[in-house]
């Protein structure tokens, strides 16, 4: 778990007992924000809303092995209500892919520190990143609503997509790396090919707060904010199905006309399509996709839920709080690491 102190505790997930605790840099304000863990379970990388630097650590030896810098001077648009650009290993832990505040997708080694390659077409932030199930293709949405694609297996870009993104942190990348989906307004999501076509313009009810493909790209969900949960067929762009997943949280407060960012996630679903959460203020609410019935609710933090999300094996869910907590359940209701 992280916190506004500048302390990250990793604590052992079947007894909720702290195993180490680190701190990225005494006696500075730092927010942990967000965390990565490698696919290998070795290394954790960690960072922050104003943080200039991603820590990566190995847990083995609870040694610090890297200090990456992700910031440029003069940046103004980081808001401490949102999570920053975001960074993902590659599924040989070999590659730490970092999104990068001066528009760049940096990749670096993880066994040396070192850079490997500094790609840039945009000087917008990287808002969000998301990669393919193999690693080998990443897109990266930014600030003012760029999407590129990139070739990480050859380091190299792709293309720029034509569209153009309004909320970029709804955006998705199909795991199988053939459909990229994003939301063109608050009730609409558009699926492209990766070449630049359009196949499908998809409109909801209402605003959409959360999306997520299952493992074969073919089907896509969407979650708006009165609790309706669509099914999408991908190369049809028909509803496969719908369900009332009930959530109790209040209309979010939607930013200025001029914040690009717009509408906030507060549906997250689980890799395999199975499971979603709605985080509703400071409790998660889980559903099952499968039966269509809500599971135990857990209770997160009183100033609010930030994000969250479920661990390689869907068996836990993360989720992060407004003050830059950092908790990890497992089934059921009990809290297993906060």
């Amino acid at each position: 778990m992280g916190c506004e102190g500048g302390r990250i505790q990793i604590c052992d997930a079947a007894t909720g007992k702290p195993q180490l605790e680190v701190r990225p840099n005494p006696g500075t304000y730092f927010t942990a924000t967000e965390l990565a863990f490698s696919p290998d379970g070795r290394m954790l990388a960690a960072g922050g809303y104003w943080s200039k630097v991603v820590w990566v650590w190995d847990l083995n030896t609870r040694k610090l092995l890297h200090t990456i810098p992700n910031t440029v001077d003069g940046h103004g648009k980081w808001s401490r209500e949102y999570q920053g650009p975001g960074f993902a290993f590659t599924p040989d832990s070999r590659t730490l892919i970092v999104g990068g505040k001066d528009g760049g997708l940096h990749l670096w080694g993880t066994a040396t520190g070192k850079e490997l390659a500094a790609l840039s077409e945009s000087k917008e932030p990287v808002f969000s990143l998301t990669l393919t199930a193999d690693g080998r293709t990443a897109l990266t949405a930014h600030y003012a609503g760029e999407l590129h694609l990139w070739d990480v297996e050859n380091s190299k870009h792709l293309r720029k997509l034509s569209a153009k993104v309004k909320y970029p942190q709804l955006t998705a990348l199909a795991p199988d790396g053939k459909t990229v989906a994003f939301a063109s307004s608050e009730t609409e999501i558009e699926l492209w090919e990766p070449d630049g076509e359009r196949r499908h313009r998809l409109r909801m009810p209402a605003t959409i707060e959360g999306l997520g493909f299952t493992p074969d790209g073919s089907t896509l969900h969407l979650a708006d904010e009165k609790g309706t949960v669509t099914v999408w067929d991908v190369r049809t762009g028909k509803t496969v199905r719908t369900m009332n997943c009930e959530r109790t949280r209040p209309t979010i407060q939607r930013g200025n006309s001029d914040d690009k960012r717009g509408t906030k996630v507060a549906a997250w679903f689980r890799a395999d399509g199975k499971m979603m959460v709605w985080t509703d203020i400071a409790t998660i609410r889980p559903w099952d996709l499968v039966t269509g019935k809500e599971t135990p609710k857990i209770t997160g933090y009183r100033q609010g839920i930030q994000w969250a999300g479920f661990s390689a094996d869907g068996q836990s869910v993360y989720a992060g709080g407004s003050f830059g907590e950092i908790g990890v359940w497992g089934r059921g209701d009990r809290a297993i690491a906060q």
